[in-house]
């Protein structure tokens, strides 16, 4: 069976979490790529899970003569849950992404449309 390293995830977890906390907090246009970016690691979170990658840590013990290797599932069991949680951000993010660039599009088109700078 497949793993990935409980580190790496919760990295890659906390970013997209932050990417897309932050992208609220911006009213820039910045906000968009942070929004990407949040969804491609929500996507690329998903795939991993849905690939039916375990999500471990290794820990190695020794006493001096005798080492010792652990591996500790943080997600064994229902992955496929946690996939389809990631995969509606993602999709949200696309979403709020497509909502936030027509939006400043609009914007635009009506400023010009009525002379305003």
């Amino acid at each position: 069976m497949p793993t990935l390293d409980a580190g790496l995830f919760v990295i890659l977890a906390g970013l997209a979490f932050a990417f897309m906390f932050l992208s609220f907090k911006l009213e820039s246009i910045h906000d968009g790529v942070l929004k990407l970016l949040s969804m491609v690691l929500f996507f690329s979170l998903a795939i991993f899970l849905s690939a039916e990658y375990d999500v471990v840590y290794v820990e190695t013990a020794t006493d001096g003569t005798s080492t010792w290797t652990t591996t500790k599932f943080l997600i064994d069991d229902n992955q496929q849950i946690l996939a389809m949680i990631f995969y509606a951000l993602g999709l949200a993010n696309i979403g709020l992404y497509l909502h936030s660039m027509f939006q400043v599009r609009a914007e635009r088109n009506f400023s010009r449309k009525h002379g305003m700078s």
